[in-house]
């Protein structure tokens, strides 16, 4: 196996065990107040300018399958996952469901002070769990993870 190839299993493996230690911690619903800052968490996102030029993020997460067995008629929805916004000190922000509403199927876009952030997945899947993101001013930043 080359160099890269391990670098990759090993940071996977690191991610892997943050992830666990965060949950097994009770922090499913939300994260914790504060996260231990990692030199080997990711940057990702890429920032575009917009026509209103707002300093703003969306990250498209995993998504899921709501049955909507509280509501009437409402059918199924598939969902954008959720995740915790943290400032660049690892002190917690806000959870951000990352819908609105019982028909929303659109990740949720806000609007934020230009900075770095870091992002904790709540259902990471094949992505990190734990990655940065730079909200530009006047800029539109974008995380896609479902490519």
């Amino acid at each position: 196996m080359s160099l890269n190839i391990h670098r990759r299993v090993l940071r996977r493996a690191v991610f892997s065990q943050i992830a666990a230690l965060l949950m097994m911690a009770g922090c499913a619903g939300g994260g914790p107040e504060t996260l231990d800052l990692s030199p080997q968490v990711p940057a990702l996102g890429k920032a575009r300018k917009t026509r209103h030029s707002i300093s703003s993020l969306v990250v498209s997460t995993p998504t899921w399958l709501d049955v909507n067995l509280g509501s009437g008629d409402d059918g199924t929805v598939v969902r954008p996952s959720g995740y915790t916004l943290y400032d660049d000190r690892g002190h917690k922000l806000k959870y951000v469901r990352n819908y609105l509403g019982a028909l929303d199927s659109e990740p949720t876009t806000l609007e934020l002070e230009p900075g770095r952030y870091l992002i904790l997945l709540e259902k990471p899947e094949r992505h990190p769990p734990i990655f940065w993101v730079a909200v530009e001013p006047g800029k539109l930043t974008e995380v896609n993870l479902l490519k």
